[in-house]
Formats: structure tokens, C-alpha cells, sequence
């Protein structure tokens, strides 16, 4: 979460003691492991001084909407917005899930938890849905000139349901005047190749990402970035 020092009491080392006592109750509650975004100041506390392994550094995946050639994509009817997220986003997420190595659980407890009921952000959740089953969903919002994809889930061949959903928030973008449309994307990822085909390029600013394994018997390719699945929301930044 968060750690805060007095600045009378900066440069004690007491966030790095904090931190080993918070892990040490980790262990004992059989937590595996503990993982994050560390900001400039903190990532190398992390690094050297709590023995943390860096996962990677993920960048902005941008399209500039002010750029030539950039015009309203077709949305297709099967996408639209949705105001509470109900049982079938448990059907997706129980049909998708294992197509990802290691990814939070988006289920519809989480979705309205994180996005529908969160009193501190005016989240949009969009749906593409197709004989009442949804195949895939978006999370975004506005911040500044642009447009924010918080969550994407999809399954992992399910490139064209994911291109609907992109459509949708680039055409929404459009028409707000908004400058840009970004996410975080796995490089790794099949949509992430689509949309580079589109004109979305990787940009600043860069995070730090990292973690590290409280249980000894978990593999080390743990820190192997291409095992994840990220996103904007899994930062409480966002």
C-alpha cells in the first residue's frame, strides 16, 4: 500500500524496517509473495534493501489521435456500455482465466468493487456481448486530454473482440475531443501487435514494476514478465 516517514525521521531506515516486519506477518499468514510499481523515489529501496527483483519497467502504450489518418473506427452493435457487471462476467472470467500464467482475478466482485463502486473515480465499463454471453470487457476513463484503458479482459485468441472494444474507446475519444487513447499492455500479448498495426506506440512515462517471492519454494521465473498479465488497474495509481 502506502508508506509514509515524518521528514524528522527520514533516513533511519525505517521503511525498509516496516516493510520486513509487514513481510514477516505476510509469512505468517502464508502469503506468497508481495508485488508492485515503486516510484523513482522508493525502487531502489526496494531493489537493494528489501531484496526485491525487478519484473520490468512498463511503458505507456499511446495512439495520438491528433496524428494524420486518424479517424472513427466501425463499432460493431455487439459493444456497449454497461452499468453493473453481473454473473456472465464470471462465465468469462471462468473461461479465460487459464489462458493467462498469472493475472488478478477479474471477476463481477471485483469489477464492482474496483471500477462500478469506487467513490474516488468515474470509471466506464463497456461489454462485448453476443447472445447475452460476454466475450470480453474494457474499463476506461478520462484523465486530462485522454482517454485511460484501466482493464481489458479477453481471451487470448480473441484478438477481433478486443480490437471492438479498442474501436469503441478510440470513437468515444473522437468524439470528446480527447487527444490520446492509452493502456499498459503486455508486449508479449496478441492485441498488443494489432494495435501497434493501428499507430498505438510505446511512450513515457515509464513505471517500475517488481516483487518479490516470500515463499522459497515458488520458481524463480516468477520475475519473467512475459508469465503476467497487467494492466492499468492493477496499480492502485490508476
Amino acid at each position: 500500500g502506502t508508506t509514509m516517514t515524518h521528514p524528522a525521521y527520514r533516513g533511519r531506515k525505517l521503511f525498509p524496517i516496516l516493510a520486513k516486519r509487514t513481510y514477516s506477518e505476510m509469512v505468517r499468514l502464508e502469503m506468497a509473495m508481495v508485488w508492485g510499481f515503486p516510484n523513482a523515489m522508493s525502487h531502489r529501496v526496494f531493489v537493494y534493501d528489501l531484496g526485491w527483483q525487478d519484473i520490468f519497467e512498463i511503458p505507456y502504450l499511446r495512439l495520438q489521435l491528433m496524428s494524420p489518418g486518424i479517424a472513427s473506427a466501425v463499432v460493431p452493435d455487439c459493444v456497449c456500455e454497461v452499468f453493473d457487471a453481473d454473473d456472465r462476467f464470471d462465465q468469462l472470467w471462468n473461461k479465460v482465466q487459464n489462458d493467462y500464467d498469472i493475472i488478478v482475478r477479474r471477476d463481477c466482485a471485483y469489477i464492482n468493487w474496483r471500477y462500478l463502486s469506487n467513490p474516488n473515480q468515474k470509471y466506464r465499463l463497456i461489454a462485448h456481448e453476443e447472445n447475452e454471453e460476454i466475450k470480453g470487457f474494457a474499463v476506461f476513463k478520462r484523465y486530462q486530454d485522454e482517454l485511460q484503458v484501466i482493464d481489458l479482459l479477453i481471451g487470448k485468441k480473441a484478438v477481433d473482440v478486443g480490437e471492438n472494444l479498442m474501436a469503441y474507446i478510440i470513437t468515444q475519444a473522437l468524439r470528446e475531443n480527447a487527444r490520446s487513447v492509452s493502456l499498459w499492455l503486455n508486449v508479449t500479448h496478441p492485441l498488443h501487435h494489432v494495435l501497434e498495426k493501428i499507430g498505438f506506440m510505446s511512450e513515457g512515462p515509464v513505471t517500475y514494476w517488481g516483487g518479490l517471492a516470500l515463499n522459497p519454494q515458488l520458481d524463480f521465473s516468477l520475475y519473467d514478465f512475459r508469465r503476467w498479465y497487467f494492466m492499468m488497474g492493477d496499480s492502485d495509481r490508476f
